[in-house]
């Protein structure tokens, strides 16, 4: 099973112009790896790993003074490896959760602090924990997005009413039926007690 919660904001802060955050959760019923990686052209950038007010960092740096700088919140039992320029956070057991921030700029990169469900930048605040809200500080307006693997099941709120109605509609339905053989056989006994009535 897999699921991603991703949040994407593209308006301008400072040096800052997108941040994206990222939930991905993975559940299999073998211990495996897990690799969430990213791929930049190796020509193009530099892969620096570190660490910053207890949460690990990326910085991918590009030209011209740009970088994608990201921040793995849940950091425990995670190993960095960005062997022949690719960047890859492994992860080993049944299952495995990746929450990561990360933001996109040039000139001066922004620093981090971790929170006890998320990660502040600057003045931006991101909540893993309710990341489908979008970013919790005032005054942003964001782009928000949950993608699901098929294997997981989420019914919508849309296909729960639909259900609803058309399970409403058949029981009125079936009563509708059972009320007309009610007043039809009401009808043919009422008819024969008149009939009766009249050959006395």
């Amino acid at each position: 099973l897999a699921q991603r919660d991703i949040l994407v904001d593209m308006i301008k802060r400072g040096n800052i112009d997108t941040i994206i955050a990222i939930q991905d959760q993975f559940v299999n019923n073998l211990s495996h790896f897990w690799h969430w990686q990213l791929s930049p052209d190796p020509a193009e950038t530099n892969i620096t790993l570190g660490n910053e007010n207890n949460v690990s960092t990326f910085i991918i740096r590009g030209r011209n003074g740009s970088w994608l700088k990201g921040w793995l919140y849940n950091n425990q039992n995670a190993i960095y490896n960005n062997t022949d320029e690719v960047l890859r956070i492994i992860k080993y057991g049944f299952s495995a959760n990746f929450k990561i921030a990360m933001v996109l700029g040039m000139g001066i990169e922004p620093v981090a602090n971790r929170t006890a469900t998320g990660i502040n930048i600057d003045d931006v605040c991101i909540n893993f924990d309710t990341l489908i809200q979008g970013l919790q500080c005032p005054t942003t307006t964001t782009v928000v997005m949950s993608t699901t693997a098929p294997d997981i099941k989420k019914p919508s709120i849309v296909i729960i009413s639909i259900a609803s109605v058309l399970v409403g509609l058949a029981v009125l339905i079936i009563i509708g039926i059972l009320l007309r053989k009610r007043m039809r056989r009401n009808n043919r006994v009422s008819s024969m007690l008149t009939t009766k009535t009249n050959v006395s």
